[in-house]
C-alpha cells in the first residue's frame, strides 16, 4: 500500500554491525549505538516489539547520525511500519525527518513518516511533520497537498488551511481520493451541504472506474447484488443470498490473474486498478471451481464484521490479490455515513452502515 520507505530514505551503503555486546564508553557511542540497532532487529525477530522500540530509540538518542546507516531505516521500518498503537521509539518521529539534507528527498521521507504516523493515529504530528518539511502550498504536488489536507482533516487542526490544501490539489489532479479528502475537510467544517454532494461524486468515479474494468466488473456487480438484498437487520434477504443462479451470472466473466496492480491508500491519487495484469492463473475450469466453492461458502459462513466482503474475496482470488485497492471503499462508504448522520439523513446513514458491516473487514472505529 505504501511505497517501501528503504527506497527513499537510504543515505549511505549499509554499513556492517557488531553483533556481539559491547561497551559504549570503551568502544564510542556510535558503534555502542549499532550494536543497540543490531539487538532491536534480534528483538523484533524473536517478537518482543516494545523492546525492538526501545533499543530502537536508544539507538537514536546516543548517535543521532545513525539515520545515515541505511540498515537504520530496515530495521525501522521493521519495527515500526507493522506494528500498531503507541510507539516506545516516538521520539525519533519527527527529529529524523528534518536529518535529511535534500528538500526533494526530506519531503519523500515526511510522507513516508506521516503514512506510519496515522495508523497509529497520531494525526496531528503527522500533520506537523508535513508542515515542517513539505514545501509551500504552490510549490507542492498533488499528493503532497492531499497528503496535508488528510491530515490536517484527521486532526482536526488548521481546517480552513487544510481546505486550501486540498482545493491546490483538486486543481493540479482531480480524482476520487482527492474529491473524498475534500469532502472530510467541509464535513469537520460543519459544511454537510456541500460535503454531500462531492463524497457521492468520490464514489461515483471511484466505482465507475471499477466497473470499466473488466477484471474487476464481476466483483463489483456481486458486491451490489448483495448490497441490494441487505436488510435493516443487517442481513441478506434469502431469496438473494441463495439464488445462486444470479450470482453465477454476475460473477461468470471473472478471470483469475495473479497480476491485478494494486493501488496506494487514499492518500494518493493512484487508487484506480486500471492496468491491464498479463497471464492467467490456472484454466476456466479451474476459476469457475473457485467461484462455485466461493458462493457456497457466501451463503454458508456466520455473519459477522465484514462477512460479505471475506466471503467475496474467496469467491474472487483476484481481487484477494489487489486487497488494497479494494479497502479504499470502505472509508469513502464510511465519510459518507459520518455526513449522511451529520444531517440527519438518518435512513441513508443506516444504508451506508449496513454497507460497513457486511463490506468492512475493518470495524468502523477503525476507519479513517
Amino acid at each position: 500500500m505504501k511505497a517501501s520507505i528503504v527506497n527513499r530514505f537510504l543515505v549511505l551503503a549499509t554499513i556492517a554491525l557488531p553483533v556481539a555486546p559491547v561497551l559504549s564508553d570503551y568502544f564510542g557511542p556510535s558503534t555502542y549505538a549499532r550494536w543497540l540497532l543490531a539487538n532491536a532487529a534480534n528483538q523484533y525477530d524473536r517478537g518482543n516489539v516494545t523492546q525492538a522500540q526501545e533499543s530502537l530509540q536508544k539507538a537514536y538518542d546516543l548517535s543521532k547520525d545513525i539515520v545515515t546507516d541505511g540498515n537504520f531505516w530496515r530495521q525501522f521500518e521493521r519495527i515500526e511500519g507493522d506494528t500498531s498503537g503507541p510507539s516506545k521509539s516516538s521520539k525519533i518521529w519527527q527529529d529524523m525527518v528534518g536529518r535529511v539534507g535534500d528538500p526533494e528527498q526530506r519531503a519523500v521521507a515526511a510522507l513516508e513518516v506521516s503514512n506510519l504516523l496515522s495508523n497509529r493515529r497520531q494525526f496531528d504530528v503527522a500533520a506537523r511533520i508535513l508542515v515542517d518539511n513539505l514545501p509551500p502550498r504552490e510549490d507542492r504536488n498533488a499528493v503532497q497537498n492531499n497528503q496535508i489536507a488528510y491530515m490536517r482533516s484527521l486532526a482536526k487542526i488548521d481546517l480552513e488551511e487544510a481546505l486550501l490544501d486540498i482545493n491546490q490539489a483538486i486543481k493540479q489532479l482531480d480524482n476520487e481520493s482527492f474529491l473524498d479528502t475534500k469532502a472530510w475537510v467541509l464535513h469537520q467544517l460543519g459544511r454537510n451541504e456541500e460535503a454531500l454532494p462531492i463524497i457521492d461524486e468520490s464514489l461515483s468515479m471511484l466505482i465507475g472506474k471499477w466497473r470499466a474494468n473488466t477484471k474487476i466488473e464481476p466483483f463489483i456487480a456481486a458486491m451490489i447484488k448483495i448490497e441490494e438484498g441487505l436488510s435493516p437487520s443487517g442481513s441478506t434477504d434469502p431469496s438473494e443470498a441463495n439464488d445462486s443462479t444470479k450470482v453465477a451470472e454476475a460473477t461468470q466473466s471473472a478471470v483469475a490473474d495473479p497480476d491485478l496492480d494494486t493501488a496506494e491508500s487514499t492518500a494518493t491519487p493512484d487508487a484506480t486498478p486500471d492496468a491491464t495484469p498479463e497471464g492467467t492463473a490456472g484454466t476456466a475450469g479451474t476459476a469457475g471451481d473457485e467461484r462455485a466453492a466461493g458462493q457456497k461458502t457466501r451463503m454458508e459462513t456466520k455473519r459477522s464484521s465484514g462477512w460479505a466482503m471475506v466471503q467475496l474475496l474467496e469467491e474472487f482470488p483476484i481481487i484477494a490479490r489487489g486487497l488494497p485497492t479494494v479497502m479504499d471503499l470502505p472509508t469513502l462508504r464510511y465519510h459518507r455515513m459520518k455526513i449522511h448522520e451529520a444531517l440527519g439523513n438518518t435512513e441513508a446513514m443506516q444504508k451506508d452502515l449496513r454497507w460497513l458491516e457486511a463490506f468492512s473487514i475493518k470495524g468502523t472505529d477503525d476507519l479513517h
